[in-house]
């Protein structure tokens, strides 16, 4: 906990200290829970076992700079989780660009921005109703596309560092794209109902 107050200055717009080693042991399953759906989950829940102190900074140098600092109990475990990081977020870049749900979504939305070309010298009302509707979903994806593409992982010592970049005015479209995309790729995936057996047997 020492070693996580020294990592977080008060130089930071935020800052959050979590002290892993106290945290109950349902705690730091809820903690990876997100990335059940992940086929690196059983090795990235194994190593949050030698994550002592998890830091999370934000600060403001022009772009909002969001930054996870992990703590390890020693240099090589701190290596052995900047691979099963790394390795995770190869794969939610890959089930972001193959995800059929994520793609049905930009579909749509692509025709809503077609419709909105024929009707702008049309409609006025009606483009300013596809405007309202269509600005904030457009800036959700692209935002939180461009924040994916920013994170960067790396190591020193026993620290492990993600760290990722966004647009002040974007942050809230950010976060919500951010939360729906990894709700899409990382979940579990939905039990089949009919796999399951009937009450009472």
């Amino acid at each position: 906990m020492q070693a996580g107050l020294k990592a977080a200055p008060f130089s930071n717009i935020v800052t959050v200290v979590v002290d892993l080693q106290a945290m109950p042991a349902h705690g730091k399953d809820d903690f990876v829970t997100m990335f059940k759906g992940l086929t690196a989950y059983d090795a990235i829940k194994a190593n949050v076992a030698n994550v002592q102190t998890v830091v999370v900074k934000v600060n403001e140098p022009g772009k909002l700079k969001l930054s996870v600092a992990l703590l390890c109990s020693d240099k090589a475990s701190a290596g052995d989780l900047k691979d099963v990081t790394t390795k995770t977020l190869a794969e939610i870049k890959l089930k972001t660009k193959e995800s059929k749900i994520l793609a049905n979504a930009e579909e749509q939305l692509k025709k809503m921005e077609e419709l909105l070309k024929k009707v702008k010298k049309a409609d006025e009302k009606t483009t300013k109703e596809l405007e309202k509707a269509i600005g904030p979903l457009r800036e959700m994806f692209n935002s939180a596309r461009a924040m994916l593409n920013s994170i960067q992982v790396s190591a020193k010592g026993n620290e492990v560092t993600v760290s990722a970049e966004v647009e002040p005015a974007a942050a809230m479209e950010t976060m919500s794209g951010w939360a729906l995309m990894l709700g899409e790729i990382a979940a579990p995936p939905a039990k089949d109902p009919k796999s399951s057996p009937p009450p009472g047997k």
